[in-house]
């Protein structure tokens, strides 16, 4: 029910109004101005009715005192007066009021423009709590689009983060935008790395927490702190906003937003060095196998001329002295058979030594492709073209709409 604040001395008129108003709105009666102001400062009336012929206070200071009250600014006040002069109601006008209803009035009257002023102040209310809605809507809106903005930021601009400080400086960077105190850790194969947004180094028993907290759940609140973990990245917000609060329901979209990008780049970059690793190890492997080669070949080929030299001696000594050994000539060529049997079984031995060195080289050979398509994707990997380039990201925030 709305309620109707009446200001008049005369109890007749209270009592007259009483009557005619009550069954339909709730009434409050004050006898001087002074307590029609007290009371209008705690009740927040509907519609206001004022006597202008009080001690104290007139009707006309009255008024000026409740334009002063701010829910009381834009309040119906009808001025109530045995008086009917221009003057008197340019006078009611001056100082605020909306109606002048001379006495005495008519009860139908009366209450139609009552009635219709409480609609309209009601309307009024309804129209100011609509506004104020729209407004931190609209409020709540731009704050969403900023922050959904630097976070769509954050995650182009860690396309081109070359190295873990570069990402952990961008994501950083971005906190601070956000206003929020943070200590970030990366899991990485060759352990963690910690990285703070208040000091240059994370304090070890802050770098406890983050670790001890790591195989929690996504989400992990403790007092005005909370830490989002994901397999290769844990954030540690140490302001967090209050619960409930518009800020907090933002903050716990737009972090796990950001930290998921984070968290891809990082396992990213943690192959990419891994990979690297690999790659200079295999080179070095490979530049060793194939110096061995080198070697081997080298000492087959002396081993293949030495062979095949004393053979050929051996067999021309053979010819030479078996002919003054008085053996018959089928001896002498059963034991020259024998020799260049044997001559040629140790050819032939070599010569598979040979085959082999030529399998191990077709071997290093698809070492080396491997390697150098291994390069290749390498290079690519960390050379990717982006959408822009860092000068153009580093400019004007991006707006959503």
């Amino acid at each position: 029910m709305e309620s109707v604040l009446v200001i008049d001395d005369d109890r007749l008129i209270q009592r007259l109004l009483g009557r005619l108003l009550g069954e339909h709105y709730d009434l409050s009666f004050a006898s001087s101005g002074e307590e029609g102001v007290k009371i209008a400062a705690s009740l927040e009336p509907s519609v206001i009715l004022l006597d202008i012929e009080m001690p104290g206070l007139n009707g006309y200071q009255t008024c000026a005192r409740l334009r002063d009250l701010e829910h009381c600014m834009d309040t119906p006040v009808v001025f109530l007066s045995s008086h009917s002069s221009i003057k008197e109601r340019l006078h009611g006008y001056e100082v605020g009021g909306d109606d002048y209803i001379v006495k005495p009035f008519d009860a139908k009257e009366l209450f139609a423009k009552i009635s219709l002023l409480v609609t309209q102040s009601v309307q009024r209310r309804q129209l100011v709590d609509s506004a104020d809605s729209a407004q931190a809507t609209a409020v709540e809106a731009m704050a969403t689009s900023f922050e959904l903005g630097k976070a769509v930021r954050f995650v182009e601009l860690s396309y081109l983060a070359k190295d873990y400080d570069e990402l952990a400086l961008q994501l950083l960077r971005f906190c601070n935008e956000l206003d929020l105190h943070v200590a970030l850790m990366f899991i990485t194969r060759r352990g963690s790395l910690f990285y703070s947004s208040s000091q240059e180094t994370v304090p070890p028993l802050e770098a406890d927490v983050l670790t001890l907290l790591h195989s929690q759940q996504r989400f992990s609140d403790f007092g005005q702190r909370t830490q989002v973990n994901y397999k290769h990245s844990a954030l540690l917000v140490k302001n967090m906003p209050a619960v409930g609060s518009a800020k907090y329901g933002r903050v716990k979209d737009v972090i796990p937003f950001v930290l998921g990008a984070a968290d891809t780049k990082v396992r990213i970059l943690d192959a990419e060095r891994g990979l690297s690793v690999q790659r200079a190890e295999l080179s070095a492997s490979i530049a060793t196998v194939n110096m061995s080669l080198d070697t081997l070949n080298e000492s087959f080929s002396r081993n293949l001329n030495t062979v095949t030299s004393t053979m050929s001696d051996l067999v021309s000594t053979l010819s030479l002295e078996l002919r003054n050994m008085g053996m018959e000539q089928d001896q002498e060529d059963w034991v020259l058979d024998k020799v260049e049997n044997a001559s040629e079984k140790i050819a032939a031995c070599i010569e598979n030594n040979v085959n082999t060195k030529k399998v191990l080289v077709d071997v290093l050979d698809l070492l080396q492709k491997i390697t150098s398509e291994q390069d290749k994707i390498l290079q690519e990997s960390l050379n990717v073209e982006q959408p822009c380039s860092k000068s153009q990201l580093s400019g004007d925030d991006i707006e959503l709409f």
